[in-house]
């Protein structure tokens, strides 16, 4: 498999929004380019008349399945330049509330760092397990429980930098030569002038209000990066270049004489220097690890995340969707690639999985755009960022293989439409400092059955 990167830049102001007006005065866009937008562009090129582009249609869209597996047109999201990678924050990652954001060069002023609390939850929740199964819980163990269950359910923790709450923070990044750098997307407002004369006319018969309305554009020399696997067939990564590269507007309304959404678009293949999900895997447990000795708990089985880096669709055995990633659909899923990929079965040791913690975020997608006209119903699905923690007895050679390919193809409905892109182990939940000595919220807790709080310093994000 060959990775493949989609680098687009746009040259002109471009609206990627999919709410309608409604009550607010402000048709908001999204930060980042869908998948199905990219789909929805050869299609509107060959509706057009483009006939030169007949067989990216049919070999790429009607036909994907000749290539032995789905072609995939990711989704595009904000990047610093065209030489990073763009991250999401997890759905776990804090940061303080007056001063959010990385810290650089150790300056606490500006901002206090963010940390992520995923590894800190899994070892609570071992803790709290243990204690119940003694049957004789502390006093001090009791209200370490409480406190920290209170804040869990208020989504917040303290920054103990100043003692304030640390809220959810989640953002794209990008880590250049080894520094955590949030990634700006400018937007401006236009007003409803602009907008397309059938447009307002929809507007007008749907509203008699006379109150100025404005549209969000994402503004110009905006960088973009996605990703997509394809099999190592130069045939097949022509076809995909040549019928990307020929994408010249995206976006909505599709008026190109008001010069909007005029993007250009680069298909390259790209040397990945990250780290494999081997050892992704291998640093994650080993950090895992470290925390149950410094906390005093048993040590259990392997452990593993599936970061959704886009929406996902997933559905339960009775066809309905479903806003998390059970154990039993994962395992299914491996089984089914491993089969499929080895003509081998997965064992029932090596697929004992056990569901531990699942922090997800809804939401709903739809359908390409064309017109300011939905093609699909809006559909419930599990918004990118969220994150789902299992434990297997052991991680063997084979089972790796399977999650390996599970990262490349995704999991759930719409894979080829950018939805379901997952990430193993996102190493950002090793973003996790020292334990500290004290908090201000432990005053009073003297004999604590764990050497240290399960909160951190926030401001770690120095390399």
């Amino acid at each position: 498999m060959k990775k493949i990167g989609v680098l687009i830049r746009n040259h002109s102001p471009i609206l990627l929004g999919e709410q309608k007006w409604y009550f607010e005065k402000v048709l908001r866009t999204r930060k980042y380019i869908p998948g199905v937008y990219l789909r929805g562009a050869i299609t509107d090129q060959l509706l057009r008349g483009r006939t030169n582009i007949d067989q990216y249609f049919d070999q790429l869209i009607c036909d994907s399945h000749r290539w032995g597996t789905e072609i995939v047109f990711p989704n595009c999201y904000p990047n610093l330049n065209a030489y990073t990678f763009p991250m999401l924050l997890p759905v776990t990652a804090k940061s303080c509330r007056w001063k959010p954001g990385f810290v650089h060069d150790g300056n606490f002023d500006e901002e206090h760092g963010v940390f992520d609390t995923l590894l800190n939850q899994i070892i609570f929740q071992q803790i709290v397990a243990s204690s119940t199964e003694s049957g004789r819980p502390s006093r001090s163990l009791t209200l370490v429980q409480n406190a920290y269950r209170t804040l869990i359910e208020q989504g917040t923790l303290h920054c103990n930098v100043c003692h304030e709450l640390a809220n959810s923070y989640q953002v794209d990044y990008a880590k250049p030569h080894g520094k955590f750098w949030e990634i700006p997307v400018q937007t401006y407002q236009q007003s409803k002038s602009s907008l397309s004369r059938n447009h307002r006319k929809r507007q007008q018969e749907e509203s008699s209000s006379e109150q100025s309305q404005f549209i969000e554009c994402i503004s110009e020399r905006t960088w973009f990066l996605g990703f997509s696997f394809l099999p190592d067939d130069p045939s097949l990564i022509k076809l995909y270049k040549d019928s990307l590269e020929s994408i010249t507007h995206l976006g909505e309304p599709a008026d190109k004489g008001k010069g909007r959404g005029k993007v250009e678009v680069r298909v390259k293949e790209i040397d990945d220097h990250t780290l494999s999900l081997r050892q992704r895997v291998l640093q994650f447990n080993q950090k895992y690890r470290e925390m149950q000795e410094d906390y005093s708990v048993r040590k259990t089985g392997e452990v593993i995340t599936v970061n959704l880096q886009s929406e996902a669709i997933l559905r339960d055995r009775d066809g309905r969707t479903t806003s998390r990633l059970s154990a039993s659909f994962l395992v299914e899923e491996l089984r089914r690639i491993y089969r499929r990929m080895y003509a081998e079965e997965l064992s029932d040791l090596e697929t004992r999985c056990r569901e531990l913690i699942s922090v997800t975020q809804p939401t709903y997608v739809t359908g390409w755009h064309s017109g300011w006209r939905p093609t699909d119903e809006a559909v419930p699905a599990i918004a990118r960022g969220s994150v789902f923690a299992f434990s297997f007895p052991y991680l063997s050679a084979r089972l790796l293989s399977a999650l390996e390919c599970l990262e490349k193809q995704g999991i759930g409905e719409s894979k080829r439409e950018g939805y379901g892109q997952v990430l193993i182990c996102d190493p950002f939940h090793l973003e996790v400092p020292l334990p500290r000595a004290s908090s201000d919220l432990y005053k009073g807790v003297r004999h604590s059955p764990f050497k240290a709080p399960l909160f951190h310093k926030a401001g770690h994000n120095i390399h």
